[in-house]
């Protein structure tokens, strides 16, 4: 049996209650506890970075970037005109850029508990990334067993990119959002999902891939059924949803277009960050950079690299026994970032949700060897994420 081979593993097969009762605390208990693990991890590399560049703090590290955006949404909301330009008539960059559920919800906490935004923002990212853990867990048992699935959220909690799940940052709700939204679709919960999908339209911009997967239900569905009427029925509520999902990708972006009075109000917005990045290439340009000797470039380069080796666990997948959803999310969410975004390096962030590809990791590492040794490769890449790509610049959007 190859490595990608594993048995599917039916949740309803009745199993022993007492071999049932030890799944489920596997699932629970695994994840949680390699989570925390992994962010006390972070926790003592932000605190040594903090030892190495004088006059940084913990709050400014686990706020940096756009926590500090989000930092102004909390303190002041949104300002009042969209679309500003500088003193030079060029395009300024606006908090409009930002969703706004997350910025809210650590808003509306605070105003209860008064702990302030540094505390309450990394508080509460912490809490949503130990819940997607175990979601994540509880999202893939179904197919790779309780076993591997935890495995899988082990590796996913300790990505060189996770310690954003604990800073001021939406990746981990936005994974919460998505490991709900797997559940309540195996399960066929479409009104619980026409409540889960606005929200996540508002916490992120890469909900449009959960349209093909949407798509991808209703075509599994209807191969399912035999007679007209129960054809008929499988189609129109993941069809609804279909629509509903591309129509919430849209909801922030016509809000900015409405209070603006223009409709491509959000991509000029987004242009200024755009304009920054403009010696990015985009996918398509990147062998025309082959020869350039300089740094950027070969940043550039390790994205592709990133890239390829996520699109190499995607198409994975697609012989393992996730489910028909899952496979797609993959594939979809990939081809979404490579259609509308650069080669930058936040690139690496935006993988974060991406779940199935670490769970590739977990199928094909089968001996505890094998998943020591994946766990400390991603711990040491965590080290390198943090000191190159958040510590050497702390407060460089803390104050935007």
């Amino acid at each position: 049996m190859s490595a990608l081979s594993v048995k599917p593993v039916d949740a309803g097969t009745g199993s022993a209650p007492a071999v049932e009762h030890s799944s489920r605390l596997m699932l629970f208990l695994i994840p949680l506890v390699g989570f925390l693990c992994a962010r006390g991890l972070d926790l003592m590399l932000f605190l040594q970075q903090t030892r190495v560049f004088p006059g940084t703090s913990l709050g400014g590290e686990l706020t940096a970037w756009d926590g500090g955006w989000y930092r102004r949404i909390v303190q002041t909301g949104y300002p009042a005109t969209v679309i500003a330009t500088t003193h030079t008539g060029r395009l300024a960059k606006s908090a409009y850029a930002f969703f706004p559920t997350y910025p809210y919800l650590v808003r509306w906490i605070n105003a209860a508990i008064h702990l302030g935004y540094d505390t309450t923002a990394a508080l509460l990212s912490l809490i949503l990334g130990a819940a997607a853990a175990v979601g994540v867990a509880a999202v893939l048992r179904p197919y790779l067993g309780a076993a591997t699935a935890a495995t899988a959220s082990l590796f996913w909690s300790f990505l060189p990119t996770a310690p954003l799940l604990m800073m001021a940052y939406t990746e981990a709700l936005f994974t919460l959002e998505l490991t709900v939204f797997f559940v309540l679709l195996r399960r066929r919960r479409y009104s619980a999902i026409a409540a889960v999908l606005p929200l996540a339209g508002l916490t992120r911009g890469t909900l449009l891939p959960l349209a093909a997967v949407l798509g991808t239900h209703m075509i599994v569905r209807l191969r399912e059924e035999t007679s007209a009427r129960e054809r008929w029925r499988a189609a129109v509520a993941p069809t609804g949803l279909t629509v509903l999902a591309v129509a919430c990708s849209a909801l922030w972006p016509a809000y900015v277009g409405l209070r603006a009075g223009r409709w491509n109000a959000y991509l000029t917005v987004q242009q200024a960050w755009a304009r920054s990045r403009i010696v990015h290439p985009h996918w398509w340009q990147v062998i025309g950079y082959l020869n350039e000797p300089h740094l950027l470039f070969i940043r550039s380069w390790l994205v592709v690299g990133v890239a390829a080796l996520a699109l190499t666990l995607a198409l994975l997948a697609l012989r393992s026994p996730l489910s028909a959803e899952l496979k797609v999310f993959g594939l979809a969410y990939l081809l979404f970032l490579f259609t509308l975004t650069l080669i930058w390096t936040p690139f690496f962030r935006y993988l974060l949700p991406v779940f199935t590809l670490p769970a590739m990791g977990a199928v094909a590492a089968r001996s505890i060897w094998s998943k020591v040794v994946v766990l400390m490769v991603l711990a040491v890449l965590q080290y390198w994420w943090i000191r190159f790509f958040v510590a050497d610049f702390p407060t460089a959007y803390a104050s935007p």
